[in-house]
C-alpha cells in the first residue's frame, strides 16, 4: 500500500514528504521480510533453531535498514526479499521433509510463482499493448500471495514452543488443511 501510494501521489507531495514516504516504504518491506522469515522458522524448526534463524533475520533487517537510510534504490528491496524468500523456501522444504507439514507445499508454490512474476517483470513480458508487463506481474503476484496466504493459514509451530499448555496460543484448534474438500 505504501509503495502504491508513493507511485500514485509522490508527484503531488512535497519533496520531503515524498522522500519520507519512500523511506517508510523501504523500511516496511524489510520489516515484512523479517516477520515472514521468523514465522517460517517457527513453523519449520525446533524452538531453539527458530530463535537462531530469527536472530539472523533480525541482523539482516538491521543491515537493510541501515542501508536504506542512505539509499533510495529499489535494488536493496529485491536483494533483501530474494534472500528471505530463498530462506523460507529452504525452511518449507525442511518442514516437508521432517513432518510433511501441509503448509510447505502452499508456501513453496507461492514462492515459486512469485519468482515467476519477478521474471515477467525483469524480462518485460507483456501479452499486448493494453496489458503491460507491470500489469501481468501484479496479476501473477496476486495468485502467489493467495498461495502464501493458504500456506500461512496452515502453518503450525514445529515444536511445542514457549507457550504453556492451556494458554491461548497452545489451545487453538488445528485448522483443517483442506477446508474445501
Amino acid at each position: 500500500m505504501l509503495g502504491g501510494t508513493w507511485h500514485g501521489f509522490s508527484g503531488q507531495l512535497s519533496l520531503p514528504s515524498a522522500t519520507l514516504l519512500w523511506k517508510v516504504t523501504l523500511a516496511a518491506t524489510g520489516t515484512a521480510s523479517f516477520f515472514l522469515l521468523a514465522g517460517a522458522a517457527f513453523g519449520s524448526l525446533s524452538t531453539r533453531a527458530a530463535i537462531a534463524v530469527t536472530a539472523a533475520a533480525a541482523a539482516k533487517l538491521l543491515v537493510f535498514l541501515v542501508w536504506s537510510a542512505s539509499h533510495d534504490e529499489f535494488d536493496g528491496v529485491i536483494v533483501d526479499s530474494t534472500a528471505a524468500m530463498a530462506a523460507i523456501l529452504v525452511l518449507a522444504a525442511v518442514a516437508w521433509i521432517r513432518r510433511r507439514a501441509p503448509a510447505s507445499r502452499w508456501i513453496a508454490a507461492g514462492i515459486l510463482l512469485s519468482a515467476a512474476a519477478a521474471v515477467v517483470e525483469a524480462l518485460s513480458l507483456s501479452p499486448g499493448p493494453f496489458f503491460s508487463h507491470d500489469d501481468l506481474y501484479h496479476v501473477v503476484q496476486i495468485a502467489a500471495l493467495y498461495l502464501l496466504y493458504r500456506g500461512g493459514r496452515l502453518l503450525r509451530a514445529a515444536s511445542s514452543g514457549p507457550f504453556p499448555d492451556g494458554s491461548f496460543f497452545a489451545s487453538k484448534p488445528p485448522i483443517d488443511p483442506n477446508p474445501y474438500e
